[in-house]
């Protein structure tokens, strides 16, 4: 779940990986871009959520 603590923004890769800090990060533990995060807006935090979890449970379908 994508939860926004005071003072902390949510960021997004490129390749969709996600962190949560008051600054983003400088380089993508998953596809090691480095400074490709960009700040999802509070209004879009809970679609990212929803797509999230939607591509969850199609990577647990694939494993089976």
């Amino acid at each position: 779940m994508i939860t926004n603590k005071a003072n902390e923004g949510v960021w997004q890769c490129k390749c969709g990986n996600i962190d949560y800090g008051e600054f983003p990060p400088e380089d993508c533990p998953k596809c090691l871009r480095v400074n490709k995060f960009k700040k999802i807006p509070e209004d879009q935090i809970e679609d990212l959520e929803a797509e999230e979890i939607l591509s969850t449970l199609e990577d647990e379908e694939e494993d089976e």
